[in-house]
């Protein structure tokens, strides 16, 4: 009898405090806490494993895939027969630059009869000298080498490393944005890069040639992006952007001056530079595309 009283006097317990709104089971609520924390911690760090959001300013074309799937990458993780590079994978875009730089290269190494060459370079990759109507006149093809001397590159070495890296940078930012905005980085970087170039050697006869500075472009868009979802999973360790930058600006300014001169560093921080500016400017919504 005694275990069935105390057993009713329970029941009658919980009905009074479920009838009194002033009764309240902090028990239970804080459990529901710690399990919607849980909850949000997880879908933080499955939102940041899956796939890269765009901003509220982007038109990205993403997909949501799971954590293992190969749909969002070019590169594949997982193990059996699967390949580690999966070139149809890459964005349009990237892909299509990817191409130009390798076929470009090689028609004129291969192809091209050397004497054609020498001309090709003179015109459309960024001589300032040429640029600036060296001799009273502009030759009218090299108005396009501000854009032209990013599909040129010096030798093969060169064409590959670009290539790398362009797939690396390029792919994060097409797939969070869009090919346009993706293309926009890229040329607003190599323009930037030829700007400096032409200011700081008026009339030099040394060309300016390689997608560095587009590629440095997109690599700026890629830190300032990454801080930006590292910064919604509140539990990710992330180094600060401005120390990633001023790091990144060392390197180029020794890895130039080590050059010897015939790396051109201005243009390089140049683009990075454009790169940053041009994300920030399309966060705060002053560019729109």
């Amino acid at each position: 009898m005694s275990n069935q009283d105390d057993s009713n006097a329970d029941k009658e317990g919980q009905a009074e405090k479920a009838s009194d709104p002033k009764v309240v089971d902090f028990t239970s609520r804080k459990a529901k806490r710690s399990q919607d924390n849980s909850a949000s911690r997880f879908v933080g760090a499955k939102k940041w494993d899956i796939s890269y959001k765009s901003q509220k300013w982007g038109s990205g074309n993403g997909d949501k895939v799971s954590p293992n799937s190969q749909g969002n990458s070019g590169f594949v993780r997982g193990g059996g027969k699967q390949p580690f590079f999966n070139f149809s994978k890459i964005p349009p875009f990237v892909r299509f630059l990817a191409m130009a730089f390798v076929i470009v290269h090689a028609l004129l190494t291969l192809i091209v009869p050397q004497d054609s060459v020498a001309k090709i370079y003179t015109v459309f990759a960024f001589v300032p000298a040429v640029f600036s109507g060296e001799n009273g006149v502009i030759p009218l093809l090299s108005l396009l080498s501000p854009v032209t001397y990013m599909f040129l590159h010096a030798d093969w070495m060169h064409v590959v490393f670009n290539t790398l890296m362009m797939v690396v940078f390029g792919t994060v930012i097409e797939r969070a944005f869009g090919a346009r905005i993706c293309a926009a980085f890229f040329f607003v970087g190599g323009l930037a890069g030829a700007l400096i170039f032409w200011g700081l050697n008026v009339d030099g006869a040394w060309p300016l040639m390689g997608a560095s500075a587009g590629i440095s472009a997109l690599f700026g868009a890629l830190i300032l992006h990454m801080d930006g979802q590292m910064r919604r999973v509140s539990f990710v360790k992330r180094p600060c952007a401005s120390v990633m930058i001023i790091i990144w600006i060392v390197i180029m300014v020794v890895t130039g001056l080590m050059g010897g001169g015939h790396i051109a560093w201005p243009s390089h921080i140049a683009g990075f530079l454009s790169g940053l500016a041009l994300y920030e400017g399309m966060r705060r919504g002053y560019v729109r595309f």
